[in-house]
């Protein structure tokens, strides 16, 4: 007799530290073979570091020669030509220093990749003195990297900003690309694969109006435009209603070279968004990039993401397309995509605007991950990136029309 399924549920979330509300759900989809594999991947990261070349400023070969002049390992995807591929150095076996600090979970998750230790994300600075080498680990205990102290344990109480910890060794090395003259120059901008996708097929005609619905910093505004440039009379509306994220995208739009795109970046919540856009049927095309639980994103020290996280999400996430399909034109596109592995904030949010907002699902112009085992109208039109299969962030994507 084989073991229960509960107790294998439970066995996988003590050991990856997830939460088993979440296993639990990967399970009723999947099955739990195939969620241990899933979950495994999660904490790993992908093979490959996904850059977007912007293409108004150089070309994908001039950028990859100078890169490799770098001696950092780049290709170019076979598919998508502005999309750079970095090999990742790692995963690195890394010894245990006698000082050991713990961390938050998302300054954990950095750091696997080198990034450096705010004083913020420490969890307990007792008894360190600048010039410690230290282990850093998060709650669990689970070592992410080591580093040197730069502060003294009362400088990293009272700070609220300022490097904490700078990491010498991590999990995972990669070029620290915001330090590089091409970036700086806005030659790239760091991307994830599945997200370029929606760049890449949206085609604006002159005149037409796009809105898009939670920017955040603007990876996917940025290379719609990109590829967009030339197309006159345009209005491009970015709407978010994070202050910090606009700020980001600002910063991205300067440095990209695109002050001169025709960007109306405004910062509204959904209520403020149904005030301000008040007449039906006023654009060519959406983008919504609405808040998720962000169960895909990798590599993960944890999840401690459960079912009222994810319905919370998808409440947002119905809430933003219900306002997509009234301002969208009749046979105007959107685009729907989250960093989510779940059904409830992909496919059922699609089906909802199927079945109760009337909207349509077609065919995606390019292909490149799963199909979606829904069994409604469309449902073979919809993309998944799973970690254990692309070897990507998990992600989705869906396109319709009205």
């Amino acid at each position: 007799m084989g073991i229960p399924i509960k107790n294998q549920i439970r066995d996988l979330a003590e050991q990856y530290h997830f939460s088993e509300e979440l296993i639990n759900r990967y399970s009723f989809y999947h099955g739990i073979a195939r969620t241990a594999e899933i979950v495994k991947a999660l904490t790993i990261h992908p093979k490959n570091y996904a850059l977007r070349v912007n293409t108004l400023l150089t070309t994908p070969d001039e950028l990859i020669k100078t890169l490799q002049e770098k001696d950092i390992k780049v290709h170019q995807h076979p598919i998508l030509k502005e999309a750079l591929l970095v090999e990742v150095d790692g995963p690195r076996e890394l010894k245990v220093k006698d000082k050991k600090v713990a961390i938050h979970k998302s300054a954990a998750s950095r750091v696997l990749i080198g990034s450096n230790v705010g004083a913020p994300s420490i969890q307990d600075p007792e008894n360190l003195n600048i010039g410690d080498e230290v282990s850093i680990t998060d709650k669990y205990g689970t070592l992410v990297g080591n580093g040197i102290l730069m502060m003294e344990s009362s400088e990293i109480s009272s700070q609220k900003r300022g490097v904490a910890i700078r990491v010498t060794e991590s999990k995972y090395r990669l070029p620290n690309f915001q330090n590089l003259k091409e970036y700086l120059r806005g030659q790239f901008i760091e991307q994830d694969l599945p997200s370029m996708l929606i760049g890449a097929q949206l085609n604006i005609k002159p005149k037409d109006r796009v809105l898009d619905l939670n920017v955040g910093e603007g990876k996917i505004l940025t290379h719609i435009w990109q590829r967009n440039s030339t197309v006159t009379g345009t209005r491009i509306i970015a709407i978010d209603s994070s202050g910090s994220k606009i700020q980001k995208l600002n910063e991205n739009v300067k440095r990209l070279r695109m002050n001169k795109a025709p960007f109306e970046i405004m910062k509204l919540t959904i209520r403020q968004l149904e005030k301000r856009f008040n007449r039906d049927e006023t654009f060519d095309s959406i983008v919504i990039s609405p808040p998720s639980s962000e169960t895909g994103q990798r590599p993960k020290v944890s999840d401690t993401t459960n079912e009222h996280h994810i319905l919370k999400a998808a409440k947002i996430q119905k809430a933003l397309i219900q306002q997509a399909a009234r301002l969208i034109k009749r046979n105007g596109e959107i685009y729907y995509n989250t960093n989510s592995l779940d059904p409830e904030e992909n496919e059922l949010i699609i089906r909802y605007a199927v079945d109760e907002l009337k909207l349509t699902i077609v065919k995606q112009d390019y292909f490149i991950g799963d199909r979606c085992t829904g069994n409604f109208p469309g449902a073979e039109y919809l993309q998944y990136f799973y970690p254990d299969k692309q070897d990507t962030p998990g992600y989705f994507i869906a396109k319709l029309v009205k």
